[in-house]
């Protein structure tokens, strides 16, 4: 076992919530869902609910459960201070009882159980209860539920319920049944209103064991109306992602996703590369019908603004012939887009990446050096798609995501994407990707690749 360090961080960073929150709290049933937007402190909650009945149980096995296993690790575990493992309770500390010192043991420790990383719990002093696992696992595969299956669960706390697959979902309610203290804590966002996520909560209504709780962001202890104002001003109120971050309504994700504006358009005529403090190049390799894009991407002076200044396109679907382009020519077309992008700016740039596209990579290589060009490709940073469609969302809003005028592949794509209707049903922003079909989304993967790769420099812009 590996024991914690912890600072104290729970006990300074909690705050007591509001009397609606309490309730929720206090009405302990079979299953518990907070339901709500962003920042709702809808983990939290439940954090608290099955820390407190931990030690009331008598089963050796619990699960936390993520999108992914280190989801539940950061989320649930780490909780940014407020996770189980900086419960007060569990803690080593000095404490007064009867006007007299009392020194409490450490009894949470990081460890594993049957190979899967877990929180250890030992028992209160004299309490008679076994030591407790808590184990870390993720659930948004179809078989997600492997390192598990068999086993007999106590309680369950899971994050982002409506992103875990059905089978990861329906096999957690099976490892409780045998339970002797049974109960799931469960916080999920607001998502598609057909989702089978709400009729498996309306079933749990109508059998009286749903203890169910709608948030909004002021039901965050922590949170100030200037923080909260500051959240909402960086979203599109038109927006789905406004209706259900913010407003926490169940609303379905379809139709065109994004609203390029006039102020996202910048004029070629006005360009200046003196106005950029850096710049990447990014490519993401098409195959068989869909595109391949290029894009030159430069991030201003003062962090505020991410600027597409040059674009390229290349579909190979309906050429024939020497038309249809083949790994080693969108390679050559890369290298004179490199050159062609170092004269527009007047320097190298940052980097210098790709999608993971082993041939058109392999290509590259083998002919940048005749061809003048030494820069190496560093694979291109993915975040999660809905991440990233939120990111680019709020970006355009706020205006800080630009076009010049020439990236017409770039702008087209933007103006045509929409939500892929199946997806939202299954609590997933994703882009509907038909390549035969002629949707362009090819563009808008690299500006992406090259926000992700400016994460950290677009947080440090902090308003005019």
């Amino acid at each position: 076992m590996k024991k914690i360090h912890s600072n104290n961080s729970f006990v300074n960073k909690y705050k007591k919530p509001n009397d609606k929150t309490m309730g929720y709290i206090r009405n302990l049933k079979t299953f518990n869902v907070s339901h709500g937007p962003v920042r709702s402190a809808k983990t939290t909650d439940d954090i608290i609910m099955f820390c407190g009945e931990i030690d009331e149980s008598p089963d050796i096995v619990h699960l936390a459960v993520g999108y992914i296993q280190s989801s539940a690790k950061t989320i649930i575990f780490e909780g940014d201070g407020l996770g189980i493992k900086h419960y007060p309770d569990w803690q080593e500390r000095v404490e007064l009882v009867d006007k007299k010192k009392v020194r409490f043991r450490q009894r949470v420790f990081e460890g594993k159980y049957e190979n899967i990383d877990c929180l250890i719990i030992l028992p209160k002093y004299k309490s008679g209860h076994p030591i407790k696992y808590i184990l870390a696992v993720g659930g948004n595969q179809i078989n997600s539920h492997e390192p598990y299956k068999g086993f007999s669960i106590g309680m369950v706390i899971a994050t982002q319920w409506e992103l875990l697959h059905k089978n990861t979902r329906n096999e957690l309610l099976k490892r409780t049944m045998l339970s002797r203290h049974r109960y799931h804590f469960i916080d999920m966002n607001p998502t598609d209103p057909n989702h089978d996520v709400y009729k498996q909560i309306d079933r749990w209504e109508e059998a009286g064991t749903l203890n169910y709780l709608d948030k909004m962001m002021e039901d965050n202890p922590v949170m100030t109306q200037a923080r909260i104002d500051e959240i909402k001003s960086e979203y599109d109120p038109d927006s789905i992602e406004y209706q259900r971050d913010i407003m926490g309504m169940r609303v379905s994700a379809e139709g065109l996703i994004y609203r390029v504006r006039d102020y996202n358009i910048l004029e070629w005529a006005k360009f200046n590369p003196s106005d950029y403090v850096s710049y990447v190049i990014v490519a993401d390799p098409g195959q068989n019908a869909s595109a391949t894009g290029f894009g030159v991407i430069g991030i201003t002076r003062g962090w505020k603004h991410i600027d597409v200044i040059k674009d390229y396109n290349h579909r190979n679907k309906g050429l024939v012939g020497f038309a249809v382009k083949m790994p080693i020519d969108y390679a050559k077309d890369y290298i004179d887009f490199i050159k062609g992008a170092r004269e527009i700016m007047q320097k190298a740039p940052r980097d210098v990446y790709s999608d993971l596209d082993l041939t058109f990579i392999r290509e590259y290589d083998r002919i940048k050096a005749k061809n003048g060009i030494h820069f190496n490709i560093r694979y291109a940073i993915k975040d999660e798609i809905d991440d990233r469609i939120k990111t680019g969302l709020n970006l355009l809003y706020t205006g800080r995501l630009r076009f010049y005028d020439i990236c017409k592949a770039t702008i087209e794509s933007y103006k045509k994407a929409q939500y892929d209707a199946k997806q939202s049903v299954k609590g997933k922003y994703v882009r509907y990707d038909a390549p035969t079909e002629g949707t362009m989304i090819d563009n808008i993967d690299l500006v992406e690749y090259a926000i992700s790769a400016y994460r950290y420099e677009l947080s440090l812009y902090k308003g005019d």
